[in-house]
């Protein structure tokens, strides 16, 4: 849905979710890591 609105494969979404999850996981400890993302 959101790379439909944004004009974005399937494919590039994916990879700028796993981009954004790696900086968070460099930013955050472990914990409150795990605490957002469930």
């Amino acid at each position: 849905e959101i790379g439909d609105r944004l004009g974005l494969s399937k494919e590039r979404v994916r990879q700028l979710e796993l981009r954004a999850l790696q900086k968070l996981r460099q930013c955050l400890s472990p914990e409150e890591f795990d605490l957002l993302t469930g």
